[in-house]
């Protein structure tokens, strides 16, 4: 049973449809890997988005990035059940209250640990984000660390338009109610 559009994101059918592969599919495993299990990406596993949370990862010792339950095959549903740790992710108020939701549910079940921080937005949030990923995974030695390779990855992108847009003014057009869209990370660059 789903309710398509109704929730205004689509997640209720989705994260019905995972719980019941979670129940059908994966069991709790004693062996756990130094595994990060994402869940809820958006794009598939060469997106954007991917490619810039495997790097936020990437300042820490993580063995590998799971997803679930897009872009994984049943035989990949045997790892993530290993994985130790689980990280939803929404991109939006509502779709991360569904994602968090399945998380604690897979996290119970299958017993794994969830952080539960949404994706971060701005440099200022995701060095707060990488803050508490940090000692969420036991490594706080690796948060000074991450934080220096987003600000260089942030700082190499806007060298790219510094060049072009020196000198031009830019007005900002917000398409939504604040309430949905935040442009403290833009004022921020």
């Amino acid at each position: 049973e789903a309710h398509g559009f109704l929730d205004g994101e689509y997640y209720g059918g989705y994260c019905d449809a995972a719980k019941r592969l979670v129940d059908r599919f994966m069991t709790k495993e004693e062996e756990r890997c130094n595994q990060i299990c994402v869940l809820g990406e958006k794009g598939g596993p060469y997106s954007r988005n991917a490619q810039d949370i495997s790097r936020l990862f990437a300042g820490f010792h993580v063995d590998a990035q799971q997803r679930f339950p897009s872009y994984c095959s049943l035989a990949d549903f045997q790892l993530i059940a290993k994985s130790r740790w689980l990280v939803p992710l929404g991109g939006s108020a509502k779709a991360y209250e569904w994602m968090s939701g399945l998380a604690q549910y897979m996290g119970e079940r299958l017993g794994m640990d969830v952080f539960d921080a949404d994706y971060p937005v701005g440099i200022a949030a995701t060095y707060a984000w990488l803050e508490r990923l940090g000692h969420f995974l036991g490594q706080p030695e690796r948060i000074e660390y991450a934080q220096a390779q987003a600000c260089d990855e942030l700082e190499t992108a806007m060298d790219s338009y510094r060049a072009a847009l020196d000198g031009i003014h830019a007005v900002i057009v917000l398409g939504r109610r604040l309430a949905n869209s935040n442009p403290h990370w833009v004022l921020e660059m």
